[in-house]
């Protein structure tokens, strides 16, 4: 099955969304995410959801913080990684989860290398004290 965006934009997007709550999240954030719960598609459950409570209560302050002066048009949570956020036929509806379920996937794997990237930082400064 095709998803509606390819993979290699929703990896980028979720990279963006990373480096924005690096600026604008908790320090923990990515040791707050639970990866075995986390599905964007789901408002608790995706990564605004699991840092803030709800999606849709918490995501337009999340984006808007420290963004507003780079890109002129204002940022959406889709650039973010954050979401789709964008209106699909109701044919395409398979193609909709499966994009969801990519975009998980590229959270994921983008949380996975900044844990490994902050346990090799951990054991390196260990190994140096």
């Amino acid at each position: 099955m095709s998803t509606l965006v390819r993979t290699s934009t929703l990896e980028r997007r979720a990279r963006r969304g990373a480096r924005h709550l690096d600026r604008v999240g908790p320090d923990d954030w990515i040791e707050q995410i639970d990866l075995d719960h986390l599905d964007i598609q789901l408002p608790r459950r995706c990564v605004i959801g699991q840092l803030y409570g709800h999606y849709h209560r918490h995501c337009e302050s999340v984006v808007k913080r420290g963004w507003l002066r780079l890109l002129p048009r204002g940022l959406r949570s889709d650039h973010l990684g954050f979401s789709l956020n964008k209106l699909y036929s109701w044919d395409q509806f398979q193609r909709i989860m499966w994009t969801y379920q990519e975009l998980t996937d590229a959270w994921r794997r983008e949380i996975l290398r900044r844990r490994a990237e902050l346990d090799s930082k951990r054991t390196t400064r260990d190994t140096a004290e």
